[in-house]
C-alpha cells in the first residue's frame, strides 16, 4: 500500500481503508503498509494503517518516539492507538498464534518434491501459445534443434517482492535437451554473434529463440520493447546486487538494451521453422511476429520452467495460458502514448486520464486491433462453443447464472478457457466499456467430449458506480462468451427495469453490492453421447461426425453405437444399415506397410476415415444423392480417383480433407479423412488410401 491517490499515499486514504475496507466490506484483519512506503506517523495512525513492516530499517514512521510525540501533542488519540493494537491482537488470536507452539524454522518441513511438481504444473498451465502455423508441437523425426538466445540458459525472476532464490534450476536449454533425448542433437548459442546464431539455426531442423526482459518492483522499463534504451541497464545493475539479474549469472548483460528483435529477425531469415519463446514480465512489442511460425509467452517460468516449456514444445501437455493483458501492435496503441503525465509521470505522480477504459477496455473503446488481445491463447486442439444460456438465480451471492457447453472438436485432449463478458447500458453521464470480463474458467476437455461451464453472477457483476454508489442501471445487458475478448461467438441478453428483445432473464434493479466477487465458475464433464442411427444427423466437421472423430481408437468408436455390423473387413466398421449408413475406417495392412514405424504405431486401429450415406449430414452443403456435376460447378474438387466402380473426389473442409464417393455421377457417401501427409497428400498415397475403403 504505497501508491498515491489524489496526491495522498493509499495507506493515508481514509475512504478506502476505513469506509470501504472496514465498514462496507467488514474487514477485521491487519492493514499494513508496503515496505518503505510509510512516511507520515500522524496521517497513517489516523487514517487506518495498523502495522509497518521492517520498522526501524526501511521505515521509521512507527517508531515509539514518534508515536509518543503524536500522543503528547494531541495529534493522535489513545483510542485510535488502542484500536490499531486491538486489530493486530484480534487477528493473532483468531488464527491461533498464541494457542500453539512456535513454528520451527527448518527447511526439513518443506515437501520439496511435491512443491517442485506443483511449480512445474503451474507453469505448464501458464505457458501461452500466441501463434502456431503448424510447427508445434514438435514432430517426431527432428534430428537437430538449435536453441538460441540470452535467456535460454538463464534463470530470471522479477525483482523486489518477486525475488526468489531457487533450490535448483532447469533452464529452457536444459529442459529441451533432456526432453529431446539421445537421438536428437541440441546446440546452443547465446546470440551475441548474430551471424553465428543464424548459422546454427540454418544447420538445424528447427530453431528455438528464447528472449526476454528483466523487471522489478520500483524499477520501471522505459519502453514496452524487448530493446529498451541502454539506460535501463541501471535496473539490471540494481537487481544484480540482489542476485536476481541475469547480469549476475553471465559475463555480459543480455537484459534490457540488447538487440533481441534483431536477433529474432536474423534467425528467422535463416530458418523458416523458428519458434520464439518470450520470458517477460508483461506484454512486449513483437514487430517480427509475421516472420516466425510460432510464438510462446512463457512469462517468468520459475525454477522448473525449462521442463514445463519443453513439455509444451513437444506436445506432452497442452499450453494452458491465456493473456491477462493486451499485446499492442506498436507503441502508438498504448493508452500512455505521447503522455508524459500518464507515464512515466511528473513529480512522482501519474495521471490515469483514460478513466474506466483501462487495459483491454482502451483498445475496445478506440477500435484498435492489437497484436494479441486480452484473454487470447491457442491450444493444440480446437473447441466449439455452444449457445449461451442465462437464467435468473436466487442462491447466496447470485442473481443469475450463465451456462455454455464447450466441445473439444479435435483429436487430442486440450485446455479450454471459456470467458464471459458483459456489456452494460451506457448514458452520457455514465459511459461504459464495450465489454468487461465477468467470469472465466480453465478446464481440461478430453478429445471429442463436452464440458458444461456455469458462471455465477451477482449484483456487482451488473452494477455501475455512480455518484450515489453502486446501482444497476435500467436497460439491456448483453452477455457474450468465447475464447478471448475478441472471439465471443455466443451471446444472450438480460434486462433490468425494461423489457429487451430476446431477453433470457430479468434482473433486479437493486441489490446487495457489498460482495464484489461472485462464486467461481464450475465445470461439469458431460457423458459421451451415443450416436443413434435413427436420430443422427447434421453435425459433420473437419474432424468428427457427432462424437465419432478422426484419431479415435476402434474400441472407443464402437462404444458410440448400439450395434456394429462387420462386413468381413478387418479395417472397416459398418454401424448403421441402408440409408442410415455410417462407417469408420482404419488403416489397412497395405496402407500400414507404406508408413514409417512411428507413424504406423500412431495410426494402427485408429479412425482415419468416416463416411455416411445419411442425407441428414452435410459437407460444405453437399449431401448424399447430389449430382457430382452440379457440385463441381460450385466447390473445387480434386479427382476423380477411380477405384473399381467408385469415383472418389477430395475437397477442402476447414483444416481437413472431405471425401465424396460417387457412382454413376451420383454422390453415394460423403465423409472426412485424416489430413496427415504420411497417409495422403500425393496421388499414389491417395489412391492406396481410398482403395481400402471402396
Amino acid at each position: 500500500m504505497g501508491q498515491r491517490r489524489s496526491g495522498r499515499r493509499s495507506h493515508r486514504y481514509p475512504h478506502t481503508l476505513l469506509q470501504v475496507l472496514r465498514q462496507e466490506w467488514g474487514f477485521k484483519g491487519i492493514i499494513l503498509a508496503d515496505y518503505g512506503a510509510s512516511k507520515d506517523t500522524v496521517g497513517n495512525l489516523n487514517n487506518g494503517l495498523d502495522f509497518v513492516p521492517d520498522e526501524g530499517q526501511v521505515d521509521q514512521s512507527y517508531n515509539p518516539q514518534l508515536i509518543q510525540a503524536a500522543l503528547l501533542a494531541g495529534q493522535v488519540t489513545r483510542a485510535t492507538l488502542d484500536q490499531h493494537v486491538r486489530n493486530i491482537l484480534r487477528t493473532l488470536f483468531a488464527y491461533g498464534v498464541f494457542d500453539r507452539p512456535g513454528y520451527a524454522n527448518s527447511d526439513a518441513q518443506i515437501p520439496v518434491s511435491a512443491d517442485e511438481s506443483t511449480a512445474e504444473q503451474i507453469e505448464e498451465r501458464a505457458v501461452t501459445l500466441l501463434k502456431n502455423d503448424g510447427v508445434l508441437p514438435l514432430k517426431p523425426g527432428i534430428k537437430k534443434i538449435a536453441v538460441i538466445g540470452p535467456y535460454a540458459n538463464l534463470f530470471v525472476t522479477g525483482g523486489g517482492s518477486g525475488q526468489v532464490t531457487p533450490r535448483a534450476v532447469v533452464t529452457a536449454l536444459q529442459g529441451i535437451t533432456a526432453r529431446a533425448g539421445n537421438g536428437v542433437s541440441v546446440t546452443y548459442t547465446d546470440g551475441q554473434d548474430q551471424a553465428a546464431a543464424a548459422a546454427a539455426a540454418k544447420a538445424a531442423d528447427v530453431a528455438v529463440v528464447v528472449v526476454g526482459d528483466v523487471e522489478s518492483e520500483g524499477l520501471d522499463k522505459s519502453c514496452i520493447d524487448l530493446n529498451c534504451s541502454p539506460s535501463d541497464l541501471q535496473a539490471d545493475e540494481g537487481m544484480a546486487s540482489s542476485g536476481t539479474s541475469p547480469c549476475s549469472q553471465t559475463s555480459y548483460c543480455p537484459a534490457n538494451g540488447t538487440d533481441e528483435d534483431g536477433l529474432i529477425n536474423t534467425v528467422a531469415a535463416a530458418q523458416p521453422k523458428t519458434i520464439v519463446v518470450l520470458e517477460t514480465g508483461a506484454p512486449v512489442l513483437t514487430p517480427w511476429r509475421d516472420q516466425v511460425p510460432a510464438i510462446i509467452e512463457a512469462w517468468y517460468p520459475g525454477q522448473g520452467g525449462g521442463t514445463a516449456l519443453a513439455r509444451v514444445l513437444f506436445g506432452d501437455v497442452d499450453p494452458g495460458g491465456r493473456l491477462p493483458a493486451t499485446f499492442p501492435q506498436d507503441p502508438s496503441q498504448l493508452p500512455t502514448a505521447g503522455s508524459q503525465q500518464q507515464y512515466p509521470g511528473v513529480a512522482e505522480e501519474e495521471t490515469y486520464s483514460e478513466g474506466i477504459f483501462v487495459g483491454y477496455k482502451w483498445y475496445d473503446a478506440h477500435g484498435l486491433t492489437p497484436a494479441f488481445p486480452f484473454g487470447y491463447g491457442l491450444s493444440y486442439t480446437t473447441f466449439q462453443y455452444g449457445p449461451l444460456q442465462v437464467r435468473a438465480a436466487s442462491a447466496n451471492n447470485q442473481v443469475a447464472t450463465a451456462t455454455i457447453d464447450v466441445t473439444n472438436t479435435g483429436s487430442r485432449n486440450g485446455i479450454a478457457v471459456p470467458q464471459l463478458y458483459l456489456s452494460k447500458p451506457a448514458t452520457s453521464a455514465l459511459p461504459q466499456p464495450v465489454r468487461q470480463l465477468v467470469g472465466y474458467s480453465s478446464v481440461t476437455v478430453p478429445a471429442g467430449r463436452t464440458v458444461r461451464v456455469t458462471f455465477p453472477l451477482n449484483d456487482r457483476s451488473f452494477a455501475t458506480w455512480a455518484d450515489t454508489g453502486w446501482q444497476v442501471l435500467a436497460g439491456c445487458y448483453q452477455l457474450r462468451a468465447g475464447a478471448s475478448s475478441r472471439d465471443l461467438p455466443s451471446s444472450a441478453t438480460t434486462g433490468s427495469g425494461t423489457t429487451c428483445a430476446g431477453e433470457s432473464a430479468q434482473l433486479p434493479t437493486g441489490g446487495n453490492f457489498d460482495l464484489p466477487v461472485p462464486p467461481t465458475a464450475t465445470a461439469v464433464s458431460l457423458s459421451a453421447p451415443r450416436i443413434s442411427c435413427a436420430r443422427a444427423g447434421g453435425k459433420l466437421t473437419a474432424t468428427s461426425l457427432e462424437s465419432l472423430r478422426l484419431g479415435m481408437s476402434r474400441n472407443a468408436a464402437r462404444r458410440l453405437f448400439a450395434t456394429v455390423t462387420l462386413r468381413g473387413r478387418r479395417y472397416m466398421d459398418f454401424f448403421c444399415d441402408g440409408p442410415q449408413g455410417i462407417r469408420a475406417g482404419y488403416p489397412s495392412p497395405r496402407l500400414l506397410r507404406t508408413l514409417r514405424p512411428v507413424m504406423r504405431r500412431r495410426t494402427q486401429r485408429r479412425v482415419i476415415i468416416i463416411l455416411t450415406s445419411k442425407r441428414e449430414f452435410s459437407l460444405r452443403g453437399i449431401t448424399s444423392g447430389a449430382r457430382v456435376a452440379a457440385v463441381r460447378r460450385r466447390v473445387p474438387l480434386t479427382g476423380p480417383f477411380v477405384v473399381g466402380v467408385n469415383h472418389w473426389y477430395l475437397l477442402k473442409i476447414g483444416n481437413g480433407r472431405g471425401l465424396l464417393k460417387v457412382r454413376h455421377g451420383i454422390v453415394q457417401e460423403i465423409g472426412i479423412a485424416s489430413a496427415s501427409p504420411s497417409l495422403t497428400r500425393t496421388h499414389h498415397r491417395d489412391t492406396v488410401f481410398l482403395r481400402s475403403f471402396s
